[in-house]
């Protein structure tokens, strides 16, 4: 699916709803299975997709938090969106997007 598209069916979806802060957690394929399968939890049906729509899929996230450029419109209004690598613990993972949240708010 092309960006067009793909920021078209995010403004239906989303039914005019802009995120002020947005993080994009990243993690390579690979490393989501081995999670997913140490949890033992059943994949949903985008879990369920084959290797090449996860990895065209994180290459489009990628893209977006990396160049914050307007891909999608609400990225005009609200830049504040973050590449997260995924692949560290989730107490790495809090030290780096806990700051960036109450920097946010003490902006408000």
């Amino acid at each position: 699916i092309d960006l067009k598209t793909i920021e078209l069916l995010n403004d239906t979806a989303s039914q005019g709803i802009k995120p002020n802060l947005a993080f994009i957690f990243d993690i390579p394929y690979e490393e989501s299975q081995a999670r997913m399968e140490k949890a033992g939890r059943a994949k949903d049906r985008m879990e369920q997709e084959k290797r090449p729509f996860h990895e065209e899929v994180r290459r489009g996230y990628q893209y977006i938090a990396k160049k914050r450029r307007p891909i999608f419109a609400w990225l005009k209004k609200y830049p504040n969106t973050f590449l997260i690598d995924a692949c560290r613990s989730p107490e790495d993972i809090s030290r780096e997007i806990i700051p960036r949240i109450e920097k946010y708010i003490s902006k408000q």
